[in-house]
């Protein structure tokens, strides 16, 4: 049976999906009529012949293909359609209006009346089960022309994937269907051939170009901003040691201390498969690790191995611990390697990708940025599967021991790819030596950095001093001593490179105030060998002038983690460190360039001398946007151990709130105007509620409120402020996003959330976040005339936002999205229901047609908590009022509109897409048919 052919009968399910709609939406029609009937009797009718003619015409193209599967589906599908059309001619035919009612009523005269309520709901099944079967018939069709590329069917095709796109851009359902089936069908199959579609009729050339307009899509939704970040902070600092790695013997000066070590030059040109650098803290790992990734002389040794006719496609990684949630994750590690290696093979994306491919193939759908883990991995595993036989992958893995979650899990995941069959897969992978790394490496080529890292340390020593004016002068004054200096601290760092630049930072500051040998020699005994008594050793050096703010610092610095912008940025920092009083009495307006410049550049010296360099801000490319980091994962473990904190937390005074410095930061930011666009200036907001969230009960109450005030003002400025194309962000958004109300507490609009329920105003965004000391602050100054129409509302917000279930996707299920789940309070929900519950408010009130409980009664069910509705019924009981029921007539009534909202969704484009099929594949049609046709829709 001709693909074209079966998809031509396909459209004439379309016509009357459309046409299940009509009755609903007829209804008010069916109202206004005069003797109760109305036109679409007729048009039914017609639907019916058509479908029984393509009924037979169908079993006569089955005849000559009674193998066909798809044939058998359609003939189907049309037969369950004439069914159901039947059952509506009947009922059309039963219907008239004995009197006159509302539109409702109408509506109910011509369903609920006519059949019980599991009667439309399994009427509303089987429409949905037309839908799905429909689109899934589509898709077959359209890859069997894919598949077949003759030239005939050229022009149609094209035609066909018009008419789907167009289709598609006026119902995002019918694109979420098409793309959804396509994605299923690929769930589990790692092996799927997406050169299928290199064989359309776009030629050579033309797929081509769509080829690489697709990676250039997947290379963007697999950016992102954080993705270069640990590697380019990396000091550069040793840039001249490490060179050993590279060579064929043993480090000289390394043989007397029994340092053993498997050659790395020569593994890279075996077929083993990995090898392991392991060491100390501070040892070095991560320089050596970027040296290897950086040098050419990697790729050249890989290219002279066993295997050298075989092209390497190397991707790199280096895990960080105190970065980004995503630079400590194995999502993180997945994603950029997976980014890496398209990058290098942009060919091979719809390999990669075949779902994504296919539905940019077919429908001109391109990825967007939502790749969700499952997908990641899936299409980082088919990818070298399929491309494993003819390519060879080398991934150079730093800082295992950084990874945030179960360090079994990542061995298991990189143990996978190394036993993938059919594959050449070579890694090198760095950590501490930890106990669960040993167990999965010890007996893999390996080196313990510490035992071969002496000769670097004393060329690092020497070449750091002999910079140094006041070392020179002393090295002339004394060679031996300038030597045995640089020995005695090279073989006291114990293969710690981190505590041997520490030293030496300390011991040039001493040269450059022209301390002599004894200064020199008592500074050196009195640093302690390890890093945690050195760390301890550089907070006790704080002037007693600074220790008071550099505890607050630290807290700032702290309390920021988890961070929307994490990691903390340096002017959200600056601002944190401003006094609360010169934040909101700041105007809204733009930093002056150069006065931001200034002001980043003497905050990165205040922090400096504060915190004595354990948090750094980098010095090159200084911008408002760097990040402030721990100066190395040990200064971490070592400032958030739990004896030390404490001691650092008693040193501020006990008011001081971290928390509350970060919420005005964020105001600040606000005022300044930094955020380029809605998204921005969304993180923005969700920065500053989250850390106002979080503040303590005793934080200054009128700083909190006049915060709040200010957040209002701010926004309200802010998102009526014309840009530079003259527009407004509310302007903008109105434009595109039909219905938001002109608040900035409408932006949530753009984002999925509940379909009506919205915040109306400010108070009902405080609300949401249950900050019920402001509303305490708010309350007295209201008009006691219209104070309970003023509270209805916020009760109902109260209980909307107690009861929604909180999950891993919990933006998409709040009506307010900047909640996250660390800031949803139960306790404070039910705070603030009972304060406006004792000032006035009333479960029982009618708000917009119903109560509060039945509003929430009657809410989508997948929003709400499970034993949502007989808790906020028990607290109704509690406060002496009645509790909510979801009656029969409500349940018929949803039901009802269920069908409706989904049949009219489906209905609004399908007679356009039938149309342009029929025009497509069966030629012009007869005009008398048309004109019926026509008529009916009239």
């Amino acid at each position: 049976m001709e693909p074209f052919s079966a998809l031509a009968v396909a459209t004439g399910v379309v016509t009357f999906v459309e046409f299940s709609s009509k009755l609903i939406s007829g209804s008010r029609k069916l109202y206004r009529s005069t003797d109760g009937r109305t036109d679409e009797h007729d048009d039914l009718r017609h639907i019916t012949q058509t479908l029984s003619a393509q009924s037979q015409e169908l079993q006569r193209l089955q005849a000559t293909d009674s193998t066909s599967q798809q044939s058998h589906d359609l003939r189907t599908l049309c037969q369950d359609a004439q069914r159901v059309a039947a059952e509506l001619i009947q009922v059309l035919d039963s219907i008239q209006l004995e009197q006159e009612g509302t539109r409702w009523q109408s509506c109910l005269s011509a369903l609920k009346s006519r059949w019980k309520e599991d009667h439309i709901e399994e009427l509303q099944r089987r429409i949905d089960g037309f839908r799905q079967q429909l689109t899934l018939n589509i898709v077959v069709i359209l890859r069997e022309e894919v598949y077949s590329s003759r030239s005939d069917v050229g022009g149609r095709l094209e035609s066909v994937l018009k008419t789907l796109q167009a289709h598609i851009q006026e119902n995002r359902q019918w694109g979420k269907d098409l793309i959804q089936i396509i994605r299923e069908q690929y769930t589990n199959d790692l092996n799927y051939d997406s050169s299928i579609f290199s064989r359309s009729n776009l030629g050579e050339l033309g797929l081509q170009v769509q080829a690489d307009e697709f990676a250039r899509h997947i290379l963007r939704c697999l950016d992102y901003k954080e993705r270069q970040d640990r590697h380019d902070r990396i000091s550069d600092r040793y840039r001249e040691t490490f060179e050993w790695i590279y060579r064929t013997d043993t480090p000289e000066g390394t043989e007397g201390i029994g340092a053993t070590w498997d050659n790395f030059s020569e593994w890279l040109e075996s077929r083993s498969q990995l090898y392991w650098i392991s060491g100390k803290a501070g040892a070095g790992k991560t320089t050596l690790m970027k040296l290897l990734h950086d040098d050419p002389r990697t790729d050249r040794l890989l290219s002279e191995s066993m295997d050298h006719g075989i092209p390497v496609v190397r991707a790199g990684f280096f895990f960080w611990n105190s970065g980004a949630s995503v630079e400590m994750s194995q999502h993180g590690l997945v994603q950029s390697l997976l980014r890496q290696i398209v990058a290098q093979c942009q060919d091979i994306a719809p390999s990669a990708f075949p779902d994504r491919w296919e539905t940019f193939s077919l429908l001109g759908l391109p990825p967007n940025e939502d790749l969700t883990w499952t997908e990641l991995l899936r299409a980082f595993l088919r990818l070298i599967e399929q491309v494993g036989p003819s390519k060879r992958f080398f991934f150079l893995i730093d800082g295992l021991d950084e990874y945030q979650g179960e360090k079994q899990q990542l061995i298991v995941f990189l143990e996978k790819l190394l036993t993938l069959p059919n594959c050449r897969v070579k890694m090198c992978v760095s950590s501490r030596l930890w106990p669960v790394f040993e167990d999965a490496f010890a007996k893999r080529p390996s080196l313990h950095i510490h035992e071969l890292t002496l000769p670097d340390m004393r060329h690092f020593i020497t070449s750091s001093f002999g910079k140094n004016a006041g070392y020179l002068a002393l090295k002339a004054e004394d060679p031996e001593y300038a030597t045995k200096l640089t020995e005695d601290i090279a073989q006291k760092a114990s293969g710690v490179f981190l505590w041997v630049s520490l030293v030496v930072d300390l011991l040039l500051a001493g040269l450059s105030n022209g301390d002599n040998m004894n200064d020199l020699e008592k500074r050196l005994e009195s640093i302690p060998p390890d890093l945690e008594g050195f760390f301890q050793k550089i907070l006790d050096s704080q002037e007693p002038a600074h220790r008071e703010h550099a505890s607050q610092l630290f807290q700032i610095f702290r309390a920021s983690s988890g961070e929307i912008q994490s990691p903390l940025q340096v002017l959200t920092f600056a601002f944190a460190d401003e006094d609360a009083d010169a934040i909101l009495e700041a105007t809204i307006a733009p930093l002056d360039p150069e006065k931001l410049e200034a002001k980043i550049d003497r905050f990165r010296r205040r922090l400096n001398s504060r915190c004595k360099g354990l948090l750094e801000v980098p010095k090159r490319h200084l911008s408002a946007f760097s990040t402030v980091e721990y100066l190395h994962r040990t200064v971490k473990d070592f400032i958030e151990d739990e004896d030390t904190w404490e001691k650092i937390k008693n040193t501020a005074p006990k008011s001081f709130d971290p928390n509350l410095s970060l919420t005005l930061s964020y105001l600040m930011l606000m005022k300044t105007n930094i955020a380029d666009n809605i998204g921005e200036l969304e993180a923005l907001m969700k920065g500053f509620v989250r850390h106002l969230s979080e503040c303590r009960s005793d934080t200054s109450m009128n700083v909190r409120i006049k915060a709040l005030d200010q957040l209002d003002t701010t926004l309200v400025y802010l998102t009526f402020k014309s840009s530079k194309n003259g527009k407004s962000m509310m302007t903008t958004l109105a434009d595109t996003h039909l219905g938001v109300r002109p608040h900035w507490t409408h932006i949530d609009q753009i984002v999925d959330g509940w379909p009506k329920h919205r915040p109306r105003d400010f108070l009902n965004y405080v609300v949401a976040f249950g900050f019920v000391w402001y509303l305490e602050s708010k309350l007295p100054s209201w008009n006691p005339m219209d104070r309970d129409d003023r509270l209805v509302p916020l009760l109902l917000d109260a209980a909307y936002v107690y009861n929604t279930a909180p999950s891993s996707n919990l933006r998409k299920l709040l009506p307010y999205p900047y909640l996250s789940e660390r800031d949803i309070s139960y306790a404070r929900g039910l705070d603030m229901m009972r304060f406006l519950l004792d000032n006035g408010a009333d479960f029982g009130e009618i708000f917009e047609g119903s109560t509060i409980l039945d509003h929430v009664a009657n809410a989508p069910k997948h929003k709400i908590k499970p034993g949502a509705l007989e808790e906020l019924n028990e607290f109704a009981i509690l406060h002496g009022q009645s509790p909510a029921k979801e009656s029969h007539k409500t349940k018929s009534k949803r039901a009802s509109l269920s069908l409706f909202n989904r049949t009219m969704t489906f209905a609004e484009t399908s007679y356009k897409y039938q149309s342009q099929l029929n025009h497509a594949y069966l030629g012009p049609r007869d005009q008398n048919v048309e004109d019926d046709e026509k008529s009916g829709r009239s």
